[in-house]
């Protein structure tokens, strides 16, 4: 009778070690979150290593601008998933970057990058440039990890075949990626049907 309840005990003890494993990837956290994981080489560093305090963390930020208002208030088990959720415009419906920035660099260190981005570009119509009607973007799908990753699909010419271009280079250009954007199109390099 008493190894049954000593591996009862045991047993309960294990599935309650496990189960406070928390997920430092801002993913499983509740339905809403991407499901898109990010890793170690998409961010440039590990967060676990790099914060591996656990304890209760939180932020409650209120912004309003020209009149409008938006709040985004998040709780978590440990500092890595607080310095990603501060990073995450996904996670706090892209309120109040700059407030978000500000507690990142005071809590977390100096280089902030905003992590998972929705659906940055989307155009369908005529493309006054290419004389031509065409469509081009990413729709509602997965967030884009990176900032990183944003630019790149924004310069990607085999994806977009110059649809937009003027469009997307001024999206690029707005977000401040430090990468060279694709080459103007011109009538040599206008490919819209390949």
């Amino acid at each position: 009778m008493k190894r049954s309840v000593l591996f009862i005990l045991i047993g309960f003890h294990l599935a309650l070690l496990s189960s406070c494993n928390v997920s430092h990837t801002l993913n499983e956290s509740n339905g809403n979150e991407p499901t898109t994981k990010l890793t170690a080489q998409d961010l440039g560093y590990d967060p676990v290593a790099r914060w591996s305090e656990r304890g209760d963390y939180s932020y409650n930020i209120k912004l309003t601008q020209n009149g409008l208002t938006c709040q985004t208030e998040q709780k978590f088990g440990n500092k890595a998933d607080y310095c990603l959720g501060l990073q995450s415009q996904d996670r706090n419906n892209g309120c109040a970057l700059s407030l978000r920035m500000q507690k990142y660099n005071n809590e977390c260190g100096n280089d902030f990058q905003e992590i998972e981005f929705r659906n940055y570009f989307w155009r369908s119509g005529y493309d006054p440039q290419l004389k031509v009607r065409c469509e081009t973007g990413r729709a509602e799908e997965l967030p884009f990890k990176t900032l990183k990753h944003l630019c790149r699909f924004l310069k990607d010419e085999k994806l977009h075949k110059n649809c937009f271009w003027s469009d997307r280079l001024g999206n690029f250009r707005n977000l401040g990626c430090l990468e060279d954007f694709s080459p103007e199109p011109g009538e040599q390099n206008i490919s819209l049907w390949e």
